[in-house]
């Protein structure tokens, strides 16, 4: 069994990727300093005195809750990539749905044929 730990290696820190060209030189004091920064859900966005028209008190009133749900990304569609196993399963799914739609119309025109006697093709039938 080794002395070494594990942890130590994190501790050790390569100079050679201490800083770049447009980071600034800290000093000792300065690094070993702790920031502590709290994150909040507010939007800074978010107007913060927004006013709407009442038509029930016939008179502007400021709205004290704004909105603060952000949409970072949104898109509509839908566009998978054709390498994906999605895109398979899809696939799949497409060419079970076609074959059972194709033969619940053979059924339902061999039926009607049944039903009307005779040649289907004086009647209407279902086609796909």
């Amino acid at each position: 069994m080794s002395d070494h730990d594990p942890d130590e290696d994190l501790n050790v820190q390569n100079n050679e990727f201490a800083g770049g060209v447009d980071q600034e030189q800290l000093t000792a004091e300065e690094k070993e300093a702790q920031i502590i920064k709290n994150l909040n859900s507010n939007n800074p966005q978010a107007p913060h005195n927004l006013c709407q028209f009442s038509f029930k008190e016939r008179a502007y009133k400021v709205e004290q809750n704004a909105d603060h749900l952000v949409f970072h990304i949104n898109i509509d569609g839908h566009i998978i990539q054709k390498e994906s196993d999605d895109h398979q399963d899809q696939q799949a799914y497409q060419e079970h749905k076609a074959k059972n739609d194709k033969m619940l119309l053979a059924k339902m025109n061999a039926e009607i044929s049944k039903m009307e006697g005779g040649d289907p093709r004086k009647y209407r039938t279902f086609t796909n």
